[in-house]
């Protein structure tokens, strides 16, 4: 196991106990994912170390990166059943800002995590976005740029204007680096509750 990648974080692995043993998700959502294989599967990808804070507030709120006006703030998703590369992060190396890739952005993020959500959470598209945010075309052309070059699809992308509440997430998942297989929270902190362990062991000698 290579534990540089799959390294225990406590808070999360915290953050993932409270969640699994006392989650107040709605009630729609149990009947919602028996029948979710008819239904556009749509994911808010993000970092392991942003999980913790996102279950105690029990919702995702709008990125505001870089985007000065409040009518560009949007919650951002993909229809991407793997990852979502304009979730990739960027580093420093030697004080340039690098674009990472998804294997950068497991290091830096302390691992990979993603939500699935209703489809009516995330309703716009791309160019519905660009329309309703009225966001200039050369900042609008810019992100997209950015975006193609680390891989991404925009037809993929969805947004919403508004918090997706945790009565409209489905589930919690965590990338497995070693498997590449993602992971309901559940398998995610028995998993982590099980490396916690045998890295106290190896403490204690």
């Amino acid at each position: 196991m290579d534990r540089r990648i799959n390294s225990v974080d406590v808070p999360l692995l915290t953050a993932l106990y409270f969640y699994t043993v006392g989650s107040d998700l709605g009630l729609a959502h149990q009947s919602f994912r028996k029948e979710k294989d008819r239904y556009m599967r749509i994911f808010h990808y993000s970092v392991a170390r942003y999980l913790p804070q996102l279950l105690e507030d029990k919702m995702i709120l709008p990125s505001t990166e870089g985007l000065e006006k409040e009518r560009w703030h949007a919650v951002w998703f993909s229809t991407n059943p793997i990852w979502e590369e304009s979730a990739n992060k960027m580093y420093l190396a030697s004080g340039i800002r690098i674009p990472g890739n998804k294997l950068d952005t497991h290091e830096i993020g302390k691992g990979l995590m993603r939500i699935e959500v209703v489809p009516e959470a995330a309703p716009y598209d791309w160019e519905q976005y660009k329309r309703k945010s009225m966001i200039p075309g050369k900042l609008a052309r810019s992100f997209l740029g950015n975006a193609k070059k680390g891989g991404a699809n925009p037809k993929e992308w969805r947004a919403s204007f508004k918090p997706v509440p945790q009565r409209d997430w489905l589930s919690v998942e965590l990338f497995n680096w070693d498997t590449q297989v993602w992971e309901d929270s559940m398998v995610a902190f028995r998993r982590l509750e099980q490396m916690q362990k045998e890295k106290e062991e190896e403490a204690q000698g």
